[in-house]
């Protein structure tokens, strides 16, 4: 019994010790542009795909259009099973496509936005001031 408290007691006793710790540090790899909306340490995001931009719209087009397709495919070999996997197939890949073209429109607008921003709150300078050099 000595020795099972022992090793009970090794390391920190107290949870707060476990709290203090700093969050691990985000590794940014160049090229790779990480969304302000989706924290990459957490998984609560999981929790609320829904919330998330493109994932309702995505996920939707994919099941309509493999819904479509797999009954159809059901209807015509005469095979459920054949039917369900078109769905899940199709599903699963129509979902992808949209999901990252919609992510592609979404940035961009989110780009657009923000030059729109910056160019209000810092318009340029009016026509015929000192910061204009003529050549």
């Amino acid at each position: 019994i000595a020795t099972i408290m022992s090793i009970n007691q090794v390391g920190p006793t107290d949870e707060s010790a476990e709290r203090d710790l700093p969050p691990p540090p985000i590794v940014e790899v160049p090229g790779v542009r990480v969304d302000e909306d989706v924290d990459p340490m957490s998984t609560s995001f999981l929790f609320r795909l829904w919330t998330l931009p493109c994932f309702r719209d995505s996920t939707l087009t994919g099941v309509a259009s493999g819904f479509s397709v797999g009954v159809l495919r059901a209807l015509r070999t005469r095979n459920g099973r054949k039917g369900l996997d078109v769905f899940v197939g199709l599903s699963a890949v129509v979902s992808g496509v949209s999901w990252v073209y919609c992510r592609a429109n979404y940035r961009q607008e989110r780009e657009r936005a923000e030059a729109m921003v910056a160019l209000a709150l810092d318009p340029p300078p009016p026509p015929g001031t000192i910061d204009e050099v003529e050549i």
